[in-house]
């Protein structure tokens, strides 16, 4: 969908031939006006009895299940709608009232909606915390410091749920004894010398080439400030027992405010290590949690 042309009260010529440019007069895709496109979503509204509007879709690629679509469209628009099917058209989706807007931003976002390849990719676990879930998921960015069992660990299951990104942040480099360490996951003794965060990233990829893994190896921690920890919503430190360092990136997570549709969120931080068969997990997610003793 995010591959197509929004067309809303644009100059064109609605029966010209179905061809592979654009029909706009201001030239998007260099075309002329006078042809319309098959990869053309209209957005119409129709006037009905009284005030009462409609607004019709129509065009949306095949690849989108319309039913899916319809039903996001009624949860984020608070509105009724059915899906109909055009003898020319193919299937056409209705809504009460002017949702042109709406629709316009969910598709400028980018990440209103999930398209069939990544329901079925993500079918089990959105069977288990539903499709609104994986939509917050797909927008996840996190900041994972240090690796080592752990963190690979978690890594590898957050890139498996298909979250956007993950920064790895680790400048050391890999050892004999980090192969030993049960690091065969991600590493190999051909990878001794080479950056812990690289070879995890560069592995972990191939599990989900749909979440971006980056590998931060050119900083220290010392060097994380307020600028750096706003471009994430999680950060995640494992196995450091510096406590004022800890409580450093603690205050800096506090410290940030990321406006979203719900209002304002900070950036929440988690703190875990582990020692042979004991361990312990630390977690700040604001206030207006409660937390349990």
């Amino acid at each position: 969908m995010t591959d197509q042309d929004i067309i809303n009260l644009r100059s064109a010529d609605p029966f010209a031939d179905v061809t592979g440019n654009s029909a706009l007069d201001t030239g998007v895709g260099g075309v002329a006006s006078g042809q319309r496109s098959s990869n053309i979503i209209h957005i119409r509204i129709q006037q009905r009895s009284g005030k009462k509007t409609l607004t019709t879709v129509q065009g949306i690629g095949e690849e989108f299940d319309k039913k899916r679509l319809l039903s996001t469209f009624k949860k984020k628009f608070a509105c009724n709608g059915t899906v109909v099917e055009h003898k020319e058209y193919g299937e056409v989706i209705q809504l009460q009232g002017d949702q042109r807007t709406h629709i316009n931003e969910m598709n400028a976002n980018q990440t209103s909606m999930l398209t069939d390849e990544e329901a079925t990719l993500y079918d089990r676990q959105i069977r288990l915390w539903g499709a609104d879930a994986q939509l917050k998921l797909r927008q996840t960015r996190l900041l994972l410091i240090n690796v080592n069992s752990l963190s690979i660990e978690v890594c590898k299951n957050l890139c498996l749920a298909g979250v956007a990104s993950i920064t790895v942040f680790d400048n050391t480099r890999v050892t004999s004894n980090d192969i030993e360490e049960n690091l065969t996951l991600t590493m190999s003794s051909t990878d001794i010398n080479e950056f812990k965060s690289v070879c995890t990233c560069r592995t972990l990829q191939q599990l989900n080439p749909r979440v971006q893994l980056i590998a931060e190896s050119n900083m220290t921690i010392d060097q994380i400030d307020e600028k750096y920890i706003e471009q994430f919503d999680y950060v995640c430190l494992f196995n450091y027992y510096d406590f004022q360092v800890v409580s450093h990136l603690n205050k800096l997570c506090r410290g940030q405010q990321h406006t979203d549709e719900n209002g304002k969120k900070q950036v929440y931080f988690f703190c875990a290590a582990t020692f042979g068969l004991y361990g312990f997990v630390f977690k700040d997610l604001g206030d207006k949690y409660d937390y349990l003793r």
